[in-house]
């Protein structure tokens, strides 16, 4: 037997008025992938990011008639982004509508069994769709590939490979044991990590770069703006009357779908504070169909049948351009 992506479980006997729409409960909202990160297709396997550090001095008095070489050498390295392959198969049952109001939206005859293309068909697309979208930042910030979990073990993402970078000393890492959070607490951790950071990140535009922080760190940065009456510059309200909260300007970003999966899934420290700029995050595709999907019937077996893949993966630029703090309350 199939695992239906859909079953029924009414519970009524007596029903008044039956509706044929199926309302969707509300989801933990997955954030736009191109908040944190920018991407990168085409990359079938692996692509070299090469960088360079500036060239530095090379300017000094006159040395008369020498020619004298000046200013020392850079190398140009490269740090390696690697795609790899994640997939997804479901597969659905007509039968599980029998005998309910949703069977009366079915198709007629032996295609009853067909959902794709009808509203029960629709229904189903759109919870794959809302799912994958979810997926995929969830992976693309926790994929672990030392984890013995397969829904996250492809790849390696944003919170392992900064934690390796920090454990290497690449990644600047401040207050790396957090244990309180506070309303004052957090304003203090956000000002340790801007006082912490590598001049390289401090010398971006406000509008370059922000803070991304778990629900939490979010809720108590409010809170301390609300107790000491602080509006100037911290907080702006947009055009479309969403509250933007700021940190000496800079843009202080909340991914609630964070809060989720590390409480769901055992991820870890549940308090996490990223400063960068999303240029620095990189995102590897073979394409951009990472949305798309098959949705097919199966005369033979009558399963609707959906099937996904595509290749996917993630690395920083430059090690200077972030600065991590983390812990657990």
């Amino acid at each position: 037997m199939a695992n239906n992506v859909v079953l029924t479980n009414f519970d009524y006997t007596y029903p008044g008025k039956l509706s044929e729409q199926v309302l969707i409960d509300p989801a933990i909202n997955a954030p736009d992938t191109q908040s944190l990160f920018t991407v990168r297709t085409g990359i079938a396997y692996k692509e070299q990011l090469n960088t360079a550090a500036q060239l530095g001095k090379i300017l000094k008095g006159g040395q008369g008639c020498n020619s004298v070489v000046t200013g020392d050498p850079v190398n140009i390295t490269n740090r390696t982004l690697e795609t790899c392959e994640w997939e997804f198969y479901l597969e659905q049952c007509a039968d599980v509508f029998n005998s309910t109001i949703l069977g009366e939206v079915a198709r007629m005859g032996f295609d009853r069994w067909n959902l794709v293309g009808n509203q029960l068909g629709k229904v189903i697309e759109s919870l794959v769709s809302d799912s994958l979208h979810s997926d995929l930042f969830r992976t693309l910030s926790f994929g672990d590939t030392s984890s013995g979990d397969p829904y996250y073990n492809a790849c390696d993402g944003l919170w392992t490979v900064l934690f390796a970078g920090a454990a290497s000393y690449e990644v600047t890492a401040v207050n790396d044991n957090i244990t309180t959070l506070s309303a004052s607490d957090t304003a203090g951790y956000l000002l340790a990590l801007f006082e912490g950071a590598d001049i390289l990140l401090k010398q971006l535009p406000a509008n370059q770069k922000a803070f991304y922080v778990t629900g939490n760190v979010y809720e108590k940065l409010m809170q301390h703006y609300e107790d000491v009456a602080a509006d100037g510059g911290f907080t702006q309200r947009e055009e479309n009357g969403v509250l933007q909260l700021r940190y000496r300007g800079i843009p202080v970003i909340h991914f609630y779908a964070w809060d989720n999966w590390i409480d769901v899934d055992n991820l870890g420290t549940n308090v996490r504070i990223l400063y960068t700029t999303p240029a620095n995050h990189v995102i590897g595709l073979e394409d951009g169909a990472t949305s798309a999907f098959d949705f097919w019937y199966d005369k033979a077996d009558k399963y609707n049948k959906i099937r996904g893949s595509f290749k996917l993966g993630y690395n920083y630029v430059h090690d200077k351009l972030q600065a991590i703090s983390y812990g657990n309350i």
